[in-house]
């Protein structure tokens, strides 16, 4: 996954346990709306007080479990499709 450059810098220091919903929004090139969702999804979210922090190691991990890519689908649909032919001989969809 690429990121901006304040997710460099934010790496280069060191400091990319916790961020804010605007700084983790920039980092993966998304709303913080969506961000702010997915972290809940996540369950990666710590509040203190008003301060609400994601933690992007328990973040990371959910995107890479719950999302699969593009290609992984396609492939996968791809089998299935063959499978399905190969049991029912005269369908297709």
């Amino acid at each position: 996954m690429e990121h901006t450059k304040a997710y460099q810098e934010f790496k280069k220091n060191g400091n990319t346990k916790f961020v804010r919903y605007s700084e983790g929004a920039e980092m993966y090139h998304m709303s913080v709306s969506k961000f702010m969702q997915m972290a809940k999804d996540a369950k990666a979210i710590y509040k203190l007080g008003q301060l609400v922090l994601v933690n992007l190691k328990i973040f990371d991990e959910y995107i890479e479990t719950s999302y699969i890519s593009f290609f992984e689908f396609t492939q996968n649909l791809k089998r299935s499709h063959r499978l399905f032919i190969h049991k029912y001989r005269y369908f297709s969809f």
